[in-house]
């Protein structure tokens, strides 16, 4: 079976020192200004699924692992009481098909009078000439 970290879509141009799906990410160090695994979250915990005895960690950096372990150790009311409590994330099905919610009729764009548009100024009347 390959290494976890082969399976990475990523894994033939990727150089990121700390690699989350390294068994041994824990003897590994990086230095200031080094990148950081740019491969989503979701995708490096579905790799982890396959090798939980090699990643303990998960396939998650440090701080994501404590989140996770402190959002599994609530009991399961309080973590529904705190997902009921979260905004509606906008979806095409929940704004009917548009991502941003439609444009009021009424609106009008600041400094504007009573809808009329005004055009821009013409050179002719600012005063500046076309040579070309």
């Amino acid at each position: 079976m390959p290494a976890p970290f082969e399976q990475c879509p990523r894994f033939f141009s990727c150089s990121v020192p700390l690699c989350p799906l390294d068994p041994d990410v824990g003897k590994r160090v990086k230095m200031q200004g080094e990148e950081t695994c740019p491969l989503g979250k979701t995708r490096r915990m579905r790799i982890a699924a396959a090798y939980p005895k090699l990643l303990p960690n998960r396939g998650l950096f440090p701080r994501e692992l404590s989140s996770l372990l402190a959002w599994e150790a609530l009991p399961p009311a309080e973590r529904a009481r705190r997902v009921a409590a979260m905004p509606a994330i906008p979806t095409r099905e929940r704004t009917e098909g548009r991502l941003l919610p439609a444009p009021e009729d009424d609106f009008e764009p600041e400094g504007s009078d009573s809808g009329s548009e005004a055009s821009p100024p013409t050179p002719e009347a600012t005063g500046e000439t076309f040579d070309g």
